[in-house]
């Protein structure tokens, strides 16, 4: 291993190996803290090799001081779980294979990223953390003096092994990495010192598409759009069906406000790989912003979630846009599927209590204080003014809260949010036919929306039209089959009809 400052990390990495290896060799590239006194603490041999901005050099001079016949590769902030020790000792007795690729496991505290992968169970070696993402990488490979590694920075020796034909296995054995929960600082320090690393690579390499792509997903990290923007447009480019060069591309041009070229792009990812939920995700948020039909972000959504239903930020999304269409039903049912992935998902608990109307009035003080100032600078904007509406009502200002909504309709005839909340509004009033007639109008804009399909029921119930109200519920059900509270509905509705009958 190659270590630098790795003193918080070292001993849970060393102490995960200790019963599996006969030796353990840590080249040192100029620690100022305590890891090379840690690591020969646990038995190791230790190396200094001045660092010279190259990742693939160090590696290699670790090589050379190897005995074993085979070895394994760990980073300072990595570690194995003592429980997949013997299944190692397994592939290394196999005569017929020279390599095999580890999952590199990356923990990460809370993410929107696109392959984050949520945790079935709570395990101390998630050190808090309820998901991450994965990379396949040969760690484990034979001992073999001509085999180096490549690359100045996320070096591999898979390259190397390969070109020489030798065989490589995958397997499904995580290595555990925690170098994505560092402070931001340090994080930070990392990301520069990998753009100078990466910038360096590609002196050598000025067509690499991959090594493009991770100058530009660092800059992105940094906050970099136009830097990286610049970058990952070679990358893609030279590979458009690099998924990951494109992907990344996408996000700096929607970062640069660039939505018809992202969109474009995500389009193109998804037919490459159906299975890349990310570009869903990301696509569906430019198609709200311009404005397209939500039967489109609904499908987005649902063939989405359909490929990956354990990824909790889908979830959340997909809870925005119902929420924004007044299918709170829906909504609280994807916000609760997202806690149940991810139970430190704060977003998702606080649009709930919003949703359950346990939000404090403060807040929505401050919203209403906020969607003021915002109209004052635009006053054509439609989306302010249904919003500043509904958080008139949720103070109780009734008369002014139907005012905005009134206003959100004269900018936009058919806003289906508008509709629905004057629709209810109405409802609550005592208002009935006018209810009614909202709702109907709502359904001409949007019938797939059920929770509009059920409200219209309960007001044909409580006007005594009985058959109507059936007819209402069961498009309801037809489009959320599994509604509880529609079900029930419809049972008192058909108690109703009966007694009609009788």
């Amino acid at each position: 291993m190659i270590v630098k400052n790795e003193e918080a990390n070292l001993n849970s990495c060393l102490e995960s190996v200790l019963t599996l290896v006969d030796e353990i060799i840590v080249v040192d590239t100029g620690s100022t803290d305590r890891t090379k006194e840690i690591a020969q603490s646990h038995g190791a041999i230790t190396h200094a090799f001045p660092w010279n901005n190259d990742f693939s050099s160090a590696r290699n001079e670790s090589l050379k001081y190897a005995t074993g016949e085979w070895i394994l590769v760990l980073d300072g902030d990595e570690a194995l779980d003592v429980n997949d020790h013997s299944r190692i000792r397994q592939l290394i007795v196999a005569k017929n294979v020279d390599a095999y690729r580890l999952v590199q496991r990356t923990y990460l505290k809370q993410s929107t990223c696109a392959d984050w992968i949520s945790l079935e169970k709570k395990t101390e070696l998630a050190r808090g953390c309820h998901g991450y993402i994965t990379s396949h990488l040969v760690r484990l490979f034979r001992n073999n003096r001509q085999i180096r590694f490549k690359g100045r920075v996320h070096e591999q020796v898979e390259i190397d092994l390969l070109s020489r034909k030798k065989r490589i296995v995958t397997t499904d054995i995580p290595i555990h990495h925690y170098g994505n929960i560092l402070g931001p600082e340090s994080l930070k320090k990392k990301q520069e010192l990998y753009l100078q690393i990466g910038y360096d690579k590609l002196k050598d390499q000025p067509f690499d598409d991959n090594t493009l792509c991770e100058l530009g997903v660092v800059h992105l990290e940094l906050g970099q759009a136009e830097e990286a923007e610049k970058v990952l447009r070679r990358a893609y480019e030279i590979s458009p069906k690099n998924i990951r060069a494109a992907f990344n591309f996408a996000i700096a041009l929607y970062r640069l406000n660039r939505m018809q070229e992202a969109g474009e792009i995500y389009e193109r990812i998804i037919k490459m790989d159906p299975t890349y939920t990310g570009a869903y995700n990301n696509l569906s948020q430019i198609l709200e912003r311009q404005s397209g039909t939500f039967d489109r972000r609904r499908h987005l959504f649902v063939e989405a979630i359909h490929h990956n239903p354990r990824r909790h930020t889908l979830r959340y999304n997909y809870g925005i846009n119902l929420e924004r269409e007044n299918l709170f039903d829906e909504a609280e049912e994807q916000y609760m599927e997202a806690l149940d992935i991810d139970p430190d998902f704060e977003l998702a608990r606080k649009r709930l209590e919003i949703l359950r109307g346990q939000e404090p009035v403060e807040n929505s003080v401050q919203s209403l204080n906020a969607l003021v100032a915002a109209l004052e600078k635009d006053p054509d904007n439609c989306e302010l003014h249904y919003e500043c509406g509904k958080t008139l009502e949720k103070l109780g200002q009734i008369d002014l809260a139907i005012e905005r909504f009134q206003d959100a309709l004269a900018l936009s005839p058919g806003h289906s949010g508008t509709l629905f909340q004057l629709a209810s509004m109405a409802r609550n009033q005592g208002l009935i036919d006018e209810c009614i007639g909202l709702y109907k109008e709502l359904l001409a804009v949007m019938p797939e929306h059920s929770q509009a399909h059920f409200n219209l029921a309960c007001a044909m119930a409580e006007k005594g039209e009985i058959e109507k109200a059936l007819y209402s519920v069961e498009n309801a059900l037809n489009i959320m089959p599994g509604n509880e509270k529609f079900r029930i509905k419809k049972e008192n509705i058909l108690g109703k009809l009966d007694r009609q009958e009788v």
